[in-house]
């Protein structure tokens, strides 16, 4: 039982979503049978998180999730490393290219570090607030996307005056961001 938990708990993890409502449990049926081709119900859903009352799940049923989670089957899921290797991006995210010039974004990420950038355009970005983090107000980089839940991986960050590098911010949990409002 303790595999099938952490096998819900990544489900979560991936969707970026816990499953708490009827309207959560329709949501994973339908992306499980577009990812996997598998057809999983909402009501066998809801009993595997004990939403509602059920008895022990079918090995089909966990194959399905596994391999919405990235895994051949919960057999590969239950010999894993500890991280999947590759995965479909279900989680909130936001293109560089979907943000107007001089648009910024709150990065946050643990433990308790804080960056405001703004929007240059092509790609490009500016540290216009920073708070316990290495990136520091005036640095500049380039970024393709912010995925929630994921790492920031940024390419060309010119950090204090130095050559342009490679930096990656919440290696341990990943990012939340929000993009802010223009007054």
């Amino acid at each position: 039982m303790k595999d099938v938990q952490a096998l819900l708990e990544l489900v979560e993890r991936t969707t970026g979503r816990k499953m708490e409502t009827p309207k959560d449990f329709d949501w994973l049926a339908v992306n499980v049978q577009r990812r996997t081709r598998q057809s999983v119900s909402p009501s066998t859903l809801k009993r595997l998180w004990g939403y509602i009352d059920g008895g022990t799940p079918r090995k089909a049923t966990l194959d399905a999730l596994a391999a919405f989670a990235g895994y051949a089957d919960f057999d590969a899921f239950t010999t894993r490393s500890e991280r999947v290797q590759s995965n479909i991006i279900m989680n909130r995210h936001v293109r560089a290219e979907e943000l107007s010039v001089g648009q910024r974004v709150r990065l946050a990420w643990q433990p308790e570090r804080v960056c405001v950038v703004e929007y240059l355009g092509a790609r490009c970005f500016k540290v216009v607030e920073a708070r316990q983090t290495k990136l520091s107000v005036g640095d500049t980089f380039s970024c393709q996307f912010f995925i929630e839940r994921e790492p920031l991986f940024i390419d060309q960050l010119c950090h204090e005056g130095g050559a342009p590098t490679a930096y990656v911010a919440g290696c341990d949990g990943g990012i939340l961001f929000e993009v802010l409002t223009t007054d």
